[in-house]
């Protein structure tokens, strides 16, 4: 008796991490701008996207957060609490480039509140300087992986 317990333990324990081990090597989201591609980190509700990359000190080269709305609109960002220099990244609802800011870090208010020119259903928030060195520009179209 004690046997089949054993072994039935097991099996679910390998299933677990055979589980486990599936998703902590399972690709992250991708976005490519022209031949450079970013890991994303994913801002999906409304307190994902509120808290975006706040109390950051650091964000590697090859990463961005992707910010996703329901749809296209105006979306203003502030970087209250945003300790990282960030390239501000808008895209339509086809991954086209509509808008490109550099955003500066904000500590205390009063804080920049930064107002696109056109809707977007994307927000791609990045490290300052990358677009300009690769020449992801407005109408340049991303293509995001997952």
């Amino acid at each position: 008796m004690k046997k089949k317990y054993l072994i039935a333990l097991c099996i679910i324990s390998i299933l677990f991490l055979g589980g486990v081990f599936r998703y902590a090597l399972a690709p992250s989201p991708q976005i490519c701008c022209n031949w450079l591609c970013f890991d994303l980190e994913l801002a999906q509700t409304d307190e994902e996207r509120e808290q975006g990359l706040m109390q950051r000190n650091y964000l590697e080269g090859n990463k961005g957060m992707l910010f996703i709305f329901s749809d296209e609109g105006i979306y203003p960002f502030r970087m209250k609490n945003t300790l990282i220099w960030l390239d501000i990244i808008r895209l339509d609802s086809n991954f086209q480039i509509v808008d490109i800011q550099e955003a500066i870090p904000c500590r205390e208010e009063p804080c920049s509140s930064y107002v696109p020119s056109f809707k977007a259903q994307y927000v791609l928030e990045i490290n300052q300087g990358i677009s300009t060195k690769n020449w992801i520009v407005s109408g340049t179209t991303c293509v995001l992986s997952q």
